[in-house]
């Protein structure tokens, strides 16, 4: 108290909130009703894949295997792991520099990219050439997501196009 300066300030905790990473290591199973067990998470848990950025990756991972591993079982007994493939991305960051998120509500939907019908972006871009663009993200990278970034993209996809095309006739 002396050293943060607390004086008489009452402090106390709150009795309903469950600390972020624990409960983001609880998220495999606890999602699908656990710890009951039910239609939900006998038919969607274990699941293939855990798609996820590199910036929360070892940490939210890890502690979501070990957890999983500690509570749910299979049918015999033993541990069930919660998925078998982590795919691992770069991030995505929208023209202002910001994480792109669906919490912030800085994010867009693929089919919105298709359409035009978003508030990012100035013209709907082809499935193709948004494929392109994301091809430039690896493992640790962050990828810039605005108008001029995909338009950019375009340009260079055209190209490739065009050169495909060339050496086919």
């Amino acid at each position: 108290r002396v050293r943060n300066n607390l004086g008489n300030i009452k402090l106390r905790r709150d009795s309903d909130v469950l600390d972020t990473w624990f409960s983001s290591s609880l998220w495999t199973f606890a999602t699908l009703g656990w710890p009951e067990i039910n239609q939900f998470l006998e038919k969607y848990h274990p699941t293939s894949v855990l798609v996820t950025g590199f910036d929360i990756i070892f940490f939210w991972v890890a502690s979501m295997i070990m957890m999983t591993l500690h509570f749910v079982k299979n049918e015999d007994g033993t541990p069930q792991v919660p998925f078998k493939t982590v795919y691992v991305h770069g991030l995505v960051r929208d023209g202002n520099g910001q994480k792109m998120s669906k919490s912030t509500g800085n994010s867009i939907l693929p089919a919105e990219l298709f359409t035009g019908d978003n508030d990012f972006m100035e013209k709907p871009f082809s499935p193709s050439v948004v494929r392109f663009f994301m091809m430039q993200a690896h493992y640790q990278s962050i990828l810039d997501f605005s108008n001029e970034a995909i338009t950019a993209a375009e340009k260079g996809f055209n190209r490739l196009v065009d050169g495909i095309k060339l050496t086919e006739n």
